[in-house]
């Protein structure tokens, strides 16, 4: 049994190994930590206009650049005149 243990440590090693060498350029090594992404870009904003709250999702009338739109989203606390991005 000590036998089967070590021979299938060894194999998963040796895959490791294998698949290690044969990454792509640019590829970030196996097991590497996964870094947290920069400041997400919101370039869009718009002033709430109506709410309108259902269970799990808050539907937002928005006013963008002389336009209204509608967004959903999860539920999230807004009111009228608040700005959103």
């Amino acid at each position: 049994m000590k036998h089967h243990s070590l021979l299938l440590v060894l194999a998963a090693i040796s895959a490791a190994a294998i698949a290690a060498d044969s990454l792509p350029s640019g590829h970030p090594p196996i097991g590497a930590v996964k870094q947290a992404p920069g400041a997400a870009q919101l370039p869009q904003k718009g002033k709430v206009l109506n709410v309108i709250d259902v269970p799990q999702y808050t539907y937002l009338e928005v006013a963008q650049n002389k336009k209204t739109i509608w967004i959903a989203g999860p539920t999230v606390a807004a009111k009228k005149g608040d700005m959103v991005r």
